[in-house]
């Protein structure tokens, strides 16, 4: 929550950033000044979003960028937490506590005061010499955290079991915080099913092995899928639909990009290639437009996308696929059948 963040340890977090990039940046590039400008006017970004251009300053040009020094940035920080107000009917309200409710800065001051802690974490991990037993990944406020842990090397486990005590703060307040400042972690219970324990996270289904043997599997999270088996409707679009008036090429662009991410959430081909059938079935667009993305794909990354471009290029084995992700499907209510999927498919 925003409100729970220290604002003096956001400040803090500030002038550590720039403690740390501005001695780097100065080594790369020797006129480097540590100011950072802001253009006056809005440019087309690469997404042909209308934005203003950030970043460092590199411009003489006073006309075209606002230039300012990280102390003055400071200076804004502490403008925005001075003039944070809100309305309750007739009442106006002073926020004094954490970041302001829905302001501009507040989403990426709580990402910076996240990326401090963390740092601070991996310090302590390296000194402990346990850097290579833990693995995390956070998407704004979700963390997956990996532990390794040799059973074998007691001295190793009781190490870790510290940390993972701190993680679990708001259980055990022996231990001294990960993160702070108002930040705490809430532990969500994993569903083991077998050898494996199941999970969604950033856009991918994860099976983690419980044993190391075991391995683990990444496939892209489609969520519309359950619904689109029951009820034949997408709930939450995220491609714009066939019927709107988009241009083709944006569309195209589109898909190659969906296709890009599937392939890094992807552990196995056969993962990708089946992510690429519901895809085209969750979007109805046309084949032909899949089949030039996938295309574009393979001339790219042949190694990666010639034999999933070879039997899209096959209607008969497009459609076997298919038809072995409808009969694999673990839904009770199974409404639609092969030859549903069939119409709407080859439309």
């Amino acid at each position: 929550m925003f409100t729970w963040l220290a604002r003096e340890g956001i400040l803090a977090a500030l002038d550590w950033a720039f403690a740390v990039i501005i001695p780097h940046m100065k080594q790369k590039k020797r006129n480097f000044k540590g100011m950072i400008q802001v253009s006056k006017s809005k440019w087309l970004d690469k997404d042909n979003r209308l934005k203003h251009n950030v970043g460092w300053h590199h411009s003489s040009s006073r006309d075209e960028y606002i230039v300012f020094s990280p102390e003055e940035l400071k200076l804004l920080v502490r403008m925005d937490f001075a003039n944070s107000y809100f309305q309750m009917g007739d009442l106006i309200i002073s926020q004094i506590h954490g970041c302001p409710i829905g302001g501009f800065l507040s989403s990426p001051l709580a990402r910076l005061y996240c990326i401090h802690d963390e740092a601070k974490l991996f310090r302590k991990l390296t000194n402990d010499n346990l850097q290579c037993n833990f693995f995390g990944v956070r998407q704004m406020d979700d963390l997956l955290l990996l532990i390794a842990i040799n059973h074998a090397d007691r001295k190793q486990k009781n190490k870790i079991r510290r940390y993972i005590r701190s993680f679990r703060h708001a259980q055990h307040t022996d231990a001294p915080p990960i993160y702070t400042g108002g930040l705490e972690l809430e532990e969500e219970q994993l569903d083991t099913k077998g050898r494996y324990v199941q999970l969604t996270f950033s856009g991918s289904d994860l099976c983690i092995g419980v044993e190391p043997h075991f391995g683990f599997h990444s496939k892209p999270h489609f969520k519309n899928w359950e619904s689109l088996m029951k009820d034949q409707k997408v709930k939450a679009p995220r491609l714009p639909p066939l019927d709107s008036y988009i241009d083709k090429s944006v569309r195209e662009i589109t898909v190659r990009g969906m296709l890009h991410l599937f392939k890094s959430q992807s552990s196995d081909s056969r993962y990708l290639e089946i992510a690429v059938h519901q895809l085209l079935y969750e979007c109805q667009y046309p084949r032909a437009l899949f089949k030039q993305s996938l295309r574009i794909m393979e001339a790219n990354s042949p190694h990666t996308w010639q034999p999933i471009y070879k039997r899209f290029r096959q209607p008969q084995t497009s459609n076997n696929i298919l038809k072995n992700i409808i009969k694999s499907g673990d839904w009770d209510n199974l409404n639609a059948s092969v030859s549903t999927f069939k119409r709407r498919l080859w439309q």
